[in-house]
């Protein structure tokens, strides 16, 4: 946000945009302040200035499309009793008229009927039982009858009868557990069952079903329990406790009917990072991805697409923020599939052609490499065990060749540096034996060239150091070719293959961090010096983006993780600034979408983040079930991403889904003249392209771009591939343009 902002409000407009108000007592100028987020482009925008600064006020969007802002606390402790009205379409405010009392920490209700019912709160330390009903028509308010008992920081809600239920809070040095009724037609309150627990600064969320859900609250933030209020009966029932107990807390009703809860504040955890649904049908409690920042006294808002923006609030150990963050159900969402049968670190997973993949060797549970191999069936979301490899190893390499086998070629185990060679046929199942390579080798890198041969470069051995050698690896005839020496020695160094064929290394270490990078040239065998990175780094990685540049993410510089990337331009061999994460991490895996957005996950911690290359910025998305560190990440051919493994002080056997939600396959149909035609779904009015391969593991640079493209409607789409008609399987991917 522009601001910082804590007991502020934000509201839905009906534009889809979201206004956020005041706040932040902390600033003197803050609280006359006010904001837009607007989701297409996710940034926000200062808009008018209030008449009154304020913070702990209510707003209320009306049937006008107004924003009726109401009372608060003003910087110097003053209750306030004026009211502002917002104009979306002008940007601007104006006074409408004033409250029979001032209040703060009350509660605003939009009736059926377009009026807005202001209830209880505080007045400068006196708690408030009366009420007071806004007429937008004519812009007056008007007193109601009074509340049975004086209250603040309580809920209401408004039921499906177009009655409105208030319930708990806090009044005249009590926690309350009394609930009741206002009835518009009469103006009149009376009472209703009593909640099961006292609490205030709670929530209370309609349900779909008529329902309304309230859950934790004070005092000190201890209540975990949740209550359901029957309007039909007036009485209330339990359901189950929250996982974490907590106040000052948000929960919002999501499209799915489920209820998400975040953030809020506890004395014995301070403020919550932890987020949880609950599911009226089974009536039951779960985690989900928590929130980036630990945050109370926040806002929430379901926006039009279904996702709910978190912003502001304040944070224990910072204070107030101005951060914001997008939490999602579906989209963008990652969840537990099946353990691997084995555990697995520093070991390597390769996508097969038929969808499925190879997760191989690596350290196990019993903190020594391993020969154990598993495969993942994302068809069913299963694994199993396959043979093993004949030597355990780990920080090798695995290469998907041109025949459809994997190379796996050096790493370390307990005996020392490895040599070894092993392929894998996936129609048999099985390893055998290749001949091993001209020396020993870890931390190298392995590169399938244009003509199926794999180049293997650098690394290290406990005999000869830091390696400046490479070598050629011949799946024809299993032979293994010593080439001309890199320019530099180099270990934990990263390598691409370019789109004119030749082979980028980019930093590492010698033991000295590495910034240079070099080329390879399999045509004339050949190395050359290319533009230097920015920043020396090692235990990186490197994508070829969809436009042939470069990405280089993370890794490590001294010690510490690092979060700038940068962009190599093959055209004129320099690099370029590509923004920077906002965690720095070290060895961690970066996919890429197929929106031409890059994932990254984990490096000791739960967080993801996602860019946006074409503009070069990182944003937070949802967090990972597990924190994990030397895990592997590989794009299934659904589009959805498979994270397994790593370690977390202790090696995981661990997985779970990255669900972009991003399209949608639909029908699939022949046309008059042979070719294939595809529909699928995405968001309307993008502009995309489609690329094809007969191998999901080739080199993005090197798919096959096909012509046309149209939207049928808005957020339908169709393309035809012609050559589908003569391949036994064909992969897509349609990245945004």
């Amino acid at each position: 946000m522009t601001a910082v902002r804590e007991s502020h409000t934000a509201t839905l407009l009906a534009d889809g945009r979201v206004l956020a108000v005041g706040g932040s007592l902390v600033s003197p100028t803050i609280p006359f302040t006010a904001e837009l987020y607007d989701p297409v482009t996710r940034k926000w925008t200062a808009t008018g200035r209030l008449a009154v600064g304020r913070a702990h006020h209510t707003a209320t969007l009306v049937t006008s499309g107004t924003v009726l802002v109401v009372g608060g606390i003003f910087t110097n402790g003053v209750t306030i009793a004026g009211a502002e009205l917002y104009n979306p379409g002008a940007g601007t405010w104006s006074i409408t008229g004033g409250l029979s009392a001032a209040r703060q920490d009350h509660t605003a209700v939009l009736l059926p009927d377009g009026r807005v019912l202001v209830a209880g709160g505080l007045n400068n330390g006196t708690f408030l039982s009366s009420a007071d009903i806004y007429d937008p028509g004519s812009g007056t308010w008007t007193s109601t009858g009074p509340l049975t008992t004086p209250r603040a920081y309580h809920t209401a809600t408004l039921l499906s009868n177009g009655k409105v239920l208030v319930a708990g809070g806090f009044g005249n040095g009590t926690y309350l557990n009394s609930a009741e009724l206002y009835d518009p037609g009469t103006g009149t309150w009376s009472t209703t069952g009593n909640l099961n627990t006292s609490r205030s600064s709670h929530t209370a969320t309609a349900l779909a079903d008529g329902r309304v859900l309230v859950t934790a609250g004070n005092p000190n933030g201890t209540v975990k329990n949740a209550e359901l209020y029957n309007p039909m009966s007036g009485t209330w029932s339990n359901t189950g406790s929250l996982l974490v107990p907590r106040a000052y807390h948000t929960a919002s009703l999501l499209p799915n009917g489920k209820v998400l809860v975040a953030g809020g504040w506890s004395s014995t955890s301070q403020t919550i990072a932890v987020t949880e649904l609950f599911d009226p049908v089974a009536g039951t409690w779960s985690a989900t991805a928590g929130l980036y920042k630990s945050r109370e006294n926040h806002t929430a808002n379901l926006l039009k697409n279904g996702t709910v923006l978190v912003a502001g609030g304040l944070q224990s150990s910072y204070g107030s923020l101005n951060s914001a963050e997008i939490f999602s159900t579906g989209v963008g969402a990652w969840t537990v599939t099946a353990k691997m049968p084995n555990a697995h670190c520093y070991h390597t997973a390769t996508l097969l052609p038929s969808g499925k993949v190879l997760v191989a060797a690596g350290r196990a549970i019993s903190e020594s490499p391993t020969n154990a191999a598993d495969l993942y069936d994302p068809q069913f979301g299963t694994w199993t065990t396959i043979g093993p490899l004949s030597t355990a190893r780990e920080s090798h390499t695995a290469t998907l060749l041109s025949n459809g086998m994997v190379l796996v070629t050096g790493g370390y185990n307990n005996k020392g540096y490895l040599a070894s060679v092993e392929v894998y046929n996936p129609i048999g199942g099985v390893w055998t034996n290749a001949s091993p390579m001209t020396a020993p080798r870890v931390f190298h890198s392995a590169t399938l060239l244009p003509s199926g041969k794999v180049l293997v470069a650098g690394g290290y051995n406990g005999l000869s150091g830091y390696l400046q050698s490479a070598e050629i690896y011949d799946p024809a005839n299993n032979t293994w070719m010593a080439t001309l020496s890199q320019l530099s020695k180099r270990a934990y160094h990263s390598a691409a293959l370019l789109q004119n064929g030749k082979v980028l290394l980019a930093g590492g270490v010698k033991p000295d961090t590495l910034a240079s990078a070099e080329l390879y040239d399999p045509v004339s065998g050949l190395w050359s010096a290319t533009g230097a990175m920015n920043i020396s780094r090692w235990y990186h990685h490197a994508l070829v983006l969809p436009n042939c540049q470069v990405l280089v993410v993370a890794g490590f510089g001294m010690n510490s993780g690092i979060p700038d990337t940068e962009l190599y331009d093959s055209a004129n061999g320099t690099w370029s600034s590509s923004g920077a994460l906002t965690v720095g991490r070290g060895h961690v895996p970066a996919v890429l979408l197929s929106t031409g957005r890059v994932l990254v996950s984990g490096g000791a911690t739960n967080t993801t983040e996602l860019s946006d290359p074409p503009t070069g910025t990182w944003f937070m998305a949802n967090s990972m079930n597990n924190s994990r560190a030397y895990h592997s990440a590989t794009v299934l051919p659904s589009s959805k991403v498979l994270v397994a493994g790593g370690y977390t002080g202790t090696y995981l056997a661990s997985a779970e889904i990255y669900d972009p939600g991003l399209l949608a396959l639909g029908s699939v149909s022949k046309a008059a003249g042979g070719p294939f035609v595809m529909d699928f779904t995405g968001p309307a009015g993008m502009s995309f392209t489609v690329l094809s391969t007969t191998n999901p593991a080739t080199p993005l640079s090197n798919w096959v771009a096909l012509a046309g493209g149209t939207e049928l409607s808005p957020g339908r789409f169709q393309f035809t591939d012609p050559q589908a008609t003569s391949q036994a399987q064909r992969f897509y991917r349609v990245t945004s343009n």
